[in-house]
Parts: structure tokens; sequence; C-alpha cells
């Protein structure tokens, strides 16, 4: 039986994945988490996963993701036999973060369920990932990241899929090219040819399915982007306002304190304070 060290963060340069099997007794606890991100993908038996407001559990084709400095306390469920599944430790690239939206299922934890279909092409993915880092020459990390990226790219198209069922598809391509570059204030016309209507028609047709205005609705992402990067990254708030394509500083905290109803800086301090707290 494998065990691991209370509070004990691995040591991550890029990706540090493996495939375990483990029996009635293996628990993994870090109170502080890790300074990493987390993929388990169970593939037999069941998991268990506690957080700080109660516990699931996991079976074959569920894919769990732990954010950084949250806590870490899962195993094998009780009357279990074996646990089979897949972990990944990553550092993530700062265009994964619009990958990394999956159901939460409390504080820290995600989850997403893949059909069978889904879960081989995920698999296949990090089983490259796995090869790659173990592979001799200077691009082995390089190549590790990309097959993971493919996995991640995999499951979230899964789990928006799952998230945005009723959208009519055509205002889910508008909205897939409004995420793919969140820096460009696209028009109308722009979003209703993505989606092949006229523009009168795909206004209207957007506020039906979203509740909000095309523009309203880019706004949103990119401000729920700059969550992210504030909690996420070291990035000041000026090179977050130029990366998301706000004109300048002080506008991009006016929308954002108008949106959220607080300051930039505040939601950052608050947020890292809380990932620190015990």
């Amino acid at each position: 039986m494998r065990t691991a060290d209370q509070d004990n963060d691995p040591i991550v340069a890029s990706v540090f994945a493996d495939h375990w099997i483990e029996r009635p007794g293996y628990w993994t606890s870090r109170h502080k988490g890790a300074t990493s991100w987390l993929v388990i993908l169970t593939l037999g038996g069941v998991g268990r996963f506690v957080h700080r407001e109660g516990n699931f559990d996991t079976k074959r084709g569920d894919v769990v993701l732990m954010r950084p400095k949250r806590l870490h306390e899962y195993g094998i469920a009780p009357g279990q036999t074996e646990w089979d599944f897949l972990w990944v430790h990553f550092h993530i690239r700062q265009h994964w973060l619009n990958l990394l939206q999956w159901t939460i299922e409390g504080p820290g934890m995600m989850r997403e369920r893949l059909s069978e279909a889904e879960l081989g092409d995920v698999v296949k993915a990090l089983q490259d990932s796995m090869e790659a880092k173990k592979a001799p020459g200077r691009h082995s990390d390089a190549m590790a990241l990309n097959h993971l990226e493919r996995a991640l790219i995999l499951i979230a198209s899964r789990s928006a899929l799952s998230q945005t069922p009723k959208l009519d598809s055509r205002i889910r391509t508008a909205i897939g090219h409004m995420r793919r570059d969140l820096t460009q204030l696209m028009s109308i016309g722009d979003l209703a040819r993505a989606a092949g209507l006229s523009e009168s028609r795909f206004a209207h047709l957007f506020s039906q399915e979203t509740g909000v205005s095309p523009r309203k609705y880019l706004e949103q992402l990119r401000l729920e982007r700059s969550k992210q990067l504030l909690e996420l990254t070291d990035l000041t708030i000026r090179e977050i306002a130029h990366s998301l394509g706000y004109a300048s500083e002080f506008y991009f905290s006016q929308r954002f304190q108008a949106e959220f109803a607080e300051r930039p800086s505040v939601f950052r301090i608050r947020v890292r304070g809380r990932q620190e707290s015990p």
C-alpha cells in the first residue's frame, strides 16, 4: 500500500504524472494543498475526495481538478478493494485558464464526468504526456505539456457542452468566436457573420438566449478572465488590463468595480488571503 506524507508538496517543474492502482488504506492529506494544479482521473474502483464543505465519490470516467493552495484530501473510498487512477500535477500556461472552468464540487475542487468514448481520448492524451515526459531530449517537457493541453481541451469541450446544452448552436458559435480572442472588442457584424445571421436577427437571438446583449456578454467574459488572472498569476493590474484589450488600467478598474463591487487590487488581496488560510 502506498501512503502520502502529510502536507508534502510535490516538486513539479512542468508536469509530474503517473498511473496508480491503490488498495484499502490509501489516503493523501495536504491541508495547504500544493503549489501546482492536480488532475485525478478515475479508471476503476471508487475514490473519495474531501473538501471544506463535504465530500464526494468518483467512479470510472470521473475526472477531478484541484486548485493550488487548497485542501487536498483524497483516497480509496470505504468498502472498496482498489482504486485505479491517473494523476497529473502541473503548472498552467496563461492561455489554459479558460480550459479550467469545470463544474464546481466544493471549495478548490471541480469535477467532470466523461463518457466511455471521451474517456478513451483523454486517457490517450494523458498517457502520451507521461511518455513524452520520460523521453530523453531537451523538448520532453514541451511535448508533455502539449499532450496535457490536448487532454484539457477535450475535457473543457465536454464541460462547455454540458453547461450550455440549451443554447442555440449559432449563439454557441458566436460565443466560441468571442472566447478565442478576448482582447478584441468585436462588432455585432463580426459576430453575426460568425453565426451566419443578419445583425438584427443575431442581436435579438443572442439577447433571447443569454439574457444580455452581445457586448455585455463579451465584457462579462473579459472580467471573469481578469479574476482568474488576478488570482492565479503575478501579472500587474496594468498588464491584465492590456492583455484583455482595455485601453487603460483606470477604465478596467472602473468596469471591474461596477461588475463585482470591489477594486481589482482588493479582490486579489481577498482571494489570495483566503487561499492561505488554514
